[in-house]
């Protein structure tokens, strides 16, 4: 079980990292499903990693992030709802 505890915490920081890559390329956008989608991925592999290793504040912190990530998203739905309705 541990080498997938370890699989799952690295895919965590790949997607967390991949989508900052791909923001400072400009190949995504902050406004973006894709680059919030894979923060929240990310975040949620990193909590799930943080809990099974007892690391508090790591688990406390992505927890966070991943709120973060979902509010973004309910803002970009509910702008692009607006902009539709006009």
């Amino acid at each position: 079980m541990s080498i997938m505890v370890e699989v799952v915490g690295w895919t965590g920081a790949a997607a967390v990292l991949g989508a900052y890559l791909l923001l400072a390329m400009k190949k995504l956008g902050s406004d973006t499903y894709t680059y919030h989608g894979l923060n929240i991925l990310g975040a949620f592999l990193l909590s799930f990693y943080a809990y099974w290793k007892d690391a508090s504040a790591s688990l406390v912190i992505n927890v966070i992030w991943c709120f973060i990530g979902l509010t973004a998203i309910m803002a970009i739905y509910r702008a692009g709802s607006k902009l539709s309705k006009s």
